[in-house]
C-alpha cells in the first residue's frame, strides 16, 4: 500500500474511531484470551508464562496509591500522557524484576513538561534511578506511515493486585498513522489470545516495539487504541532533557543502510523484471 493510501485509510479509521479519549475511571487492559499467568506481569504461580518475558520492564512505574504511568527514558525522566501523568511530589515505584515480593526503588517527581500542544509529558525525578531500573530507547521510524503492520507489547491495568504491581501486557499491531498518532483495532482472532484492546485508566502507559531484542518506545496511550508517538518529538524531549541523553532505535545509520538495502533490493527486481 502506498503512503497517499495509507493516510486515506487512516482517515477513515480515525473517524470511525471518533478519538475517544481515554479517562482516569479505573478498568483493565482487555486481552482477548487473557490468562493471567501469561499477561499479568506480576503473577505469582509456578505456572507463571510472561508474555512479556525475556525483555526487562524495570522501567515501568506506576504511581504509589493512585493509577498513573511513567516509563523511564534516562535515568532521571519519564514519558507519560499530559491529560493523566504523575504529579510534582508524588511517588513512582520501580520493580526491579516482575515479581511483587522483589526489590524496588520509590522515586520522587520533581516537576515535567508538555511536548508542544501534544499529549506527551516528559517528568523528571528528583534523583536518577539507579541502574536497576530500565531505561528505554525511542523507536522512531525513517517513515512514519512505515509502522503499519508492525506488532507492539501494549502495557495497560490488571485487575487482579495492588495498584503499584497492577501492570498487565498483551499485544496488537499498529494498523495506520495520523497526526502524530498511531491506532491499532481489537480483532478476532488478530494476534490470538494476546490482542490486547486499551481501556480507561492506562492512559499515560506505553506500547513498545521490540527491535533487535531491545523494547523502544513508539506510544504513549492516549485514545482507546489509539496512542500519542513520542517520535514525532524528539527534538523537543531532548530539548526538555537537558543534559541526559535520549537514545534512538534503529541508529540512525542502521535505518540508512537498512533504507539503501532496500532500495537496491527494488532496483535489481525492476532490472530483472525489465530482461524478461
Amino acid at each position: 500500500m502506498g503512503n497517499h493510501s495509507k493516510f486515506v485509510l487512516s482517515s477513515v479509521i480515525v473517524l470511525l474511531i471518533g478519538r475517544v479519549l481515554l479517562s482516569d475511571a479505573s478498568a483493565a487492559l482487555l486481552v482477548q484470551g487473557y490468562n493471567a499467568a501469561r499477561n499479568d506481569r506480576f503473577y505469582v504461580g509456578v505456572d507463571k508464562a510472561f508474555v512479556g518475558d525475556p525483555y526487562d520492564w524495570s522501567g515501568v512505574g506506576r504511581l504509589v496509591g493512585s493509577e498513573t504511568w511513567a516509563t523511564m527514558i534516562s535515568p532521571s525522566y519519564f514519558l507519560s500522557a499530559v491529560h493523566y501523568h504523575p504529579g510534582a511530589g508524588s511517588t513512582i515505584r520501580f520493580y526491579a524484576t516482575n515479581d511483587p515480593a522483589g526489590p524496588y526503588e520509590d522515586h520522587v517527581v520533581a516537576s515535567g513538561v508538555q511536548i508542544g500542544t501534544s499529549d506527551v509529558w516528559v517528568g523528571k525525578l528528583t534523583a536518577p534511578a539507579s541502574s536497576a531500573v530500565a531505561t528505554y530507547p525511542l523507536f522512531v521510524p525513517g517513515d512514519p506511515v512505515d509502522l503499519a503492520g508492525m506488532a507492539m507489547e501494549i502495557i495497560g491495568r490488571s485487575n487482579l493486585s495492588s495498584t503499584q504491581t497492577n501492570i498487565r501486557m498483551g499485544r496488537n499491531v499498529i494498523n495506520v498513522v495520523s497526526s502524530q498518532h498511531l491506532w491499532w483495532t481489537y480483532d478476532t482472532p488478530g494476534l490470538g489470545d494476546d490482542e490486547a484492546q486499551t481501556a480507561n485508566g492506562d492512559s499515560g502507559a506505553t506500547s513498545f516495539v521490540v527491535w533487535n531484542g531491545q523494547p523502544g518506545v513508539v506510544g504513549i496511550h492516549h485514545y482507546i487504541n489509539g496512542d500519542s508517538m513520542p517520535s514525532y518529538y524528539v527534538q523537543q524531549i531532548r530539548d526538555a532533557m537537558g543534559s541526559e541523553m535520549l537514545r534512538i532505535i534503529p541508529e540512525p545509520a542502521t535505518m540508512s543502510l537498512l533504507l539503501g538495502g532496500a532500495a537496491m533490493l527494488l532496483l535489481r527486481k525492476r532490472r530483472t523484471g525489465a530482461g524478461r
